[in-house]
């Protein structure tokens, strides 16, 4: 591998994250409606924020809102001002400007890097596929390739395994959220209830005072994180026998993308074991 052109591409990364203003990751509560921007939203979540605009997920997907039209709670909340809007999108456009001139330089780097391994056949670890987009050839993400290559005959058991990675991150996720929701509502109950010393044994859910109801659903919840965590380790275990495919370049590119040959997945070789993990 081309250690010279890796760092030069890293340094170009380096120097973009070092230029991007600031903005703010966020976590709380699901919003069951939330009214901006002159929609309305279900079971929303404000998971990126930035001076000018906020990123929701909620039922139908994902949304960009300008901060000026969020509700004043969440404007006063995120400290919201024109100024700082403007500011921050003012530097974004400069940004922009500034990828744009790296990205011929970055492209010419790319070209030495895919060069200088045409006609090697090595395995590579696939960490995503996209949509296909020429002749049928999906763009893939490969584990040390700079950028997305095209791969053609990539196997479908790559893919099977990489949609599976994709539902159990999913449903991690959805289980984390749903713990932390849990915990806000013991806080929120046990707040609300006085404290006693009974222990409540062979009763029925439903009969529980509302913060023994709520422990019994954070313990429920917790189990089934815990269970998803340990389904999507079994799975990732098996990353270098399903996920690691032998390829090369093929001194072909479309679109800005190389396109590489599969020959199968490495576990298949005979006589060889995939080093990627």
């Amino acid at each position: 591998m081309n250690i010279g052109i890796l760092s030069g591409l890293t340094a170009i990364g380096l120097l973009l994250a070092s230029l991007a203003p600031a903005q703010t990751e966020v976590q709380g509560p699901a919003i069951p409606v939330l009214f901006a921007g002159g929609r309305i939203y279900s079971n929303a979540w404000i998971v990126h924020t930035t001076p000018a605009y906020a990123v929701i997920e909620y039922s139908g997907g994902t949304v960009q809102v300008p901060m000026g039209e969020m509700p004043r709670r969440y404007r006063e909340q995120f400290h919201y001002s024109r100024a700082a809007a403007n500011r921050f999108l003012a530097a974004e456009r400069q940004q922009e400007k500034r990828t744009r001139a790296l990205t011929q330089e970055e492209q010419a780097a790319y070209e030495r890097f895919v060069l200088s391994l045409a006609g090697t056949n090595r395995p590579i670890r696939i960490e995503a596929v996209g949509n296909e987009v020429a002749g049928g050839l999906p763009l893939c993400a490969a584990r040390d390739i700079p950028r997305g290559i095209l791969i053609k005959f990539l196997p479908d058991e790559v893919k099977s395994y990489l949609n599976e990675e994709a539902n159990l991150r999913a449903t991690v996720a959805a289980w984390n959220r749903r713990v932390a929701q849990d915990r806000i509502a013991i806080s929120n109950a046990m707040a609300a209830t006085p404290v006693g010393g009974l222990v409540y044994l062979n009763t029925p859910a439903s009969a529980l005072p509302q913060p023994a109801q709520d422990l019994a659903i954070l313990r429920h919840d917790q189990a089934q994180l815990e269970r998803s965590e340990n389904a999507l380790s079994k799975l990732e275990s098996e990353a270098p026998r399903r996920a690691v495919v032998d390829a090369f370049p093929a001194r072909q590119s479309y679109a800005g993308h190389a396109i590489w040959i599969c020959t199968g997945l490495a576990a298949n070789r005979p006589g060889g074991s995939p080093s990627p993990g």
